[in-house]
């Protein structure tokens, strides 16, 4: 593991995205959707995606989860790219994005997707 995601610091991440959520507007644009609707997807997949700690690693909480899947999503950055902005690796990075993707479309598919008839 590299020297600097060992110190990583959730704080920073936490204090950055709380500072957005004051702003809805610019929560928008950077998460491409309105801070209410996060909220909804958070409550939705939480217990899906919520990992626990364990003597290898600390737990990466559901929240940055999401927030790291929808800056994903939202941006087009790449794997490459992401996880410098919250200290991650990429193939956690990678991991976290798809396993958050599954649990939207799990739980929130049947919902709001209909098949073709």
């Amino acid at each position: 593991m590299h020297p600097m995601k060992q110190s990583r610091d959730d704080t920073n991440v936490r204090n950055c995205v709380d500072a957005l959520q004051a702003y809805p507007e610019r929560f928008f644009s950077y998460f491409r959707v309105q801070l209410d609707t996060f909220r909804y997807v958070l409550n939705a997949v939480q217990q899906r995606i919520e990992r626990m700690d364990t003597n290898i690693r600390r737990l990466i909480d559901p929240e940055t989860r999401l927030y790291v899947t929808l800056h994903y999503l939202s941006s087009g950055s790449s794997y490459h790219a992401i996880p410098m902005h919250y200290a991650l690796g990429r193939s956690t990075v990678s991991k976290i994005i798809f396993d958050t993707c599954k649990a939207i479309v799990d739980l929130l598919g049947p919902i709001y997707i209909s098949n073709p008839q």
